[in-house]
């Protein structure tokens, strides 16, 4: 309709008219007819009054530099005739035009201009529309929610969450009671929900993303809709919900698929995809693969498209194909600097010798993924290559069938489970606990398995997932038979009996193994887009002599702690722990509500820091200062000849500087999952 009434002859007065064209362009974006509006831009049939609805068509279709280029030109020109005369038409454009800049900025990512638009488009609203324009105030609360839906988008891409917060409070109280643009409100609860789950509130982001799904139905808006349910998919996977995951994903990728946004289509096919594996439904995941393979053969894809296929290939055993798009994506990334991307290169490869049985392989690759991650400090790919790590760990252990492995897979699983304690997100705990009392029950640690089970049962009980629920209870269940039947064990009885008995005693063992590295597949699957639980901050570091001397102390907060009577308690642990044990010293104490955490240097020398929370991201900002330490300061020779030794300035600012590099907070920007 929209095209063919700027088409006609008789209408060109729509053309001219700014009003018109500003309506116009506005009803073609907010009615999903960018496309159209894009096309007649092109043929030159559109005026400045509707090109901030351009601007946002270019984002749509993902010519961001257009987009950029566009907004700096509407700006430009509508400030060169910013007067008190400026009609009330203009200043609607010139605050349009700002807030489609910020967005344009934000994905170009041009902070000071995101910052600077998105501050002017404010002023322009309260200073001249609001106060010159009387009539304004009838859509006050639309022309309000425009802005604050672009402050929102400004704040996740720089990781200003707490804003955003702030931001969705006062929209929630003061703005949307009285909004009438769906499309506007739609966009709101889409970005509302992407905040929540950024700070791990996931019963908030879901109920944001189905508040989306209803305003953008409402409104006809299929891409809003598509990237609503595409958000809420995640949130089901981090839940276990995987059959409505399941059913809310093809609702996506079908409506990204109408809408021809191949990139989110191939994202949703292999979560699908995946998901099916998780649920051992190969068939399922196989077509999907095979639909993956139809669309990579018939265009160009990006690097993160392909890595993601590769995996998907691999699980469904198509190796040949796997390995061949590995291949294509280092040639695509052969001369850029992208650690993220090399990293993911490192973990798929992983994979696929994982999936291929070759496991001393894939641990190996996995390892050197670790250090990677640990280097970046990407630890969202940390967990993905902890994950993978157990999984081939466990699969080396039920092909060697050698119990005294189950060892060694646990030592590989605790450093997982620190740093799933990092996530603070009820799901994910509930799954590091089930995984944990599996594991133990295999180890016949029944104790320690039966607390794990209890406290994730204890956690599901105030949680929706009755799937989950039902299986910890069946563990549990399980578990108890198994404590009545090792108790029962009659070793006294005829050989043959008793090598039946530990046969299925070895039987056991092996269920409760499978069970573990099914909870762990069902863990793979979930991809977390979101931070760990946060920066933990340090207390109090100190480099201790195995004398008990305490040589160098950094007090990060202040706290004027008695460092002496702190290293000889701790010398004094130490010691302990060693003569006790023999396997070395004790690394956890946990005191109140403190951390003392402890990593050895040298046999003469550790490393001791009291924190509020142990954490992966502090056992390895430790392991990276030990490291650095011992490459660079040669203290720690000196040490050796010298225990009692004082350190002059220059070893006392390495230690500092050390000390603020590696401790600090580093503010990192954050991306949206799906565009908006």
């Amino acid at each position: 309709m929209i095209t063919r009434i700027l088409k006609t002859e008789q209408d060109s007065v729509v053309q001219q008219h700014p009003v018109l064209q500003f309506l116009w362009g506005k009803l073609g974006y907010e009615t999903s007819h960018y496309k159209e509006l894009l096309e007649l831009y092109q043929e030159g049939k559109t005026t400045i009054h509707a090109h901030p609805f351009v601007i946002y068509s270019l984002h749509r279709s993902g010519r961001m530099d257009e987009a950029l280029r566009l907004s700096e030109e509407i700006v430009s020109n509508i400030r060169k005739s910013y007067s008190d005369h400026l009609e009330f038409i203009d200043a609607l454009t010139l605050y349009e035009g700002l807030l489609a800049g910020a967005q344009a900025a934000a994905y170009g990512e041009r902070l000071s201009e995101l910052m600077t638009y998105l501050k002017e488009a404010e002023e322009i609203l309260n200073a001249l529309i609001l106060d010159k324009f009387p009539t304004a105030l009838e859509i006050a609360s639309d022309l309000e929610l425009a802005l604050r839906v672009g402050q929102l988008f400004g704040n996740i891409f720089i990781g200003q969450l707490q804003g955003s917060v702030q931001i969705i409070e006062h929209v929630l109280e003061q703005v949307l009671p009285t909004a009438n643009n769906d499309f506007l409100i739609a966009n709101f609860w889409n970005l509302a929900g992407n905040t929540h789950v950024s700070i791990r509130r996931l019963d908030k982001g879901r109920e944001c993303f189905r508040q989306a799904i209803r305003y953008a139905t409402k409104c006809g808006d299929l891409r809003i809709e598509a990237v609503a349910k595409a958000n809420l998919s995640n949130i089901l996977v981090i839940e276990a919900q995987t059959d409505e995951a399941i059913e809310v994903t093809r609702e996506a990728l079908d409506t990204f698929e109408k809408l021809g946004d191949q990139h989110n289509q191939i994202i949703m096919i292999i979560v699908l995809g995946m998901l099916y594996v998780s649920q051992s439904n190969l068939p399922a995941a196989e077509s999907q693969a095979q639909r993956l393979l139809d669309i990579f053969k018939s265009r160009q894809v990006s690097p993160d498209s392909c890595l993601l296929g590769s995996m998907l290939l691999a699980m469904v055993h198509r190796f040949s194909e796997a390995r061949y798009y590995l291949q294509q994506v280092k040639e695509m990334i052969e001369d850029a600097k992208n650690p993220r991307l090399e990293l993911e290169l490192k973990i798929v490869e992983g994979v696929i010798e994982s999936e291929q049985g070759n496991l001393a392989l894939a641990h190996q690759i996995f390892e050197q993924a670790l250090d990677m991650s640990d280097r970046y400090q990407l630890y969202n790919l940390s967990l993905d290559i902890l994950i993978n790590r157990v999984i081939n760990a466990l699969k080396y252990y039920l092909t060697i069938d050698d119990d005294r492995f189950l060892v060694n897979v646990w030592s590989l699983f605790e450093e997982l489970r620190l740093l799933l304690s990092d996530f603070d997100l009820p799901s994910i705990l509930i799954l590091r606990n089930l995984i944990a009392g599996n594991l133990l029950v295999a180890r016949f640690h029944l104790s320690e398995a039966k607390l794990q089970l209890q406290q994730a049962k204890e956690m599901l009980s105030e949680c929706e997932s009755t799937k989950l629920l039902s299986e910890c209870e069946k563990t549990l269940q399980k578990m108890e038979w198994l404590e009545n039947f090792l108790k029962n064990l009659d070793t006294t009885a005829d050989d043959d009996i008793v090598s039946l008995l530990f046969e299925d005693a070895k039987m056991i063992q092996h269920y409760f193994a499978r069970e573990t590295l099914r909870l762990l597949l069902d863990l793979s699957v979930s991809k977390f887009e979101i931070s760990s639980v946060g920066h933990v901050r340090p207390i109090l570091l100190m480099l201790i002599t195995s004398g008990g001397l305490a040589i160098y102390t950094h007090d990060f907060q202040g706290t004027q702690i008695d460092e002496q009577m702190i290293s000889s308690f701790l010398t004094a642990i130490a010691s302990f722990s060693q003569n006790i044990f023999g396997s070395g010293m004790l690394r956890t104490i946990q005191h109140e509500n403190y951390f003392i955490l402890l990593e050895s240097i040298t046999t003469e020398l550790y490393l001791a820091l009291i924190s509020e929370k142990e954490s992966y991201d502090m056992r390895n900002k430790m392991k990276q200062f030990i490291a650095i330490l011992k490459e660079k300061t040669g203290i720690l020779e000196q040490i050796s000849l010298k225990p009692a030794i004082t350190m002059d300035d220059q070893e006392f600012s390495i230690l500092e500087h050390l000390c603020k590099e590696i401790f600090e907070e580093k503010k990192k920007k954050q991306k949206l999952k799906h565009e908006s």
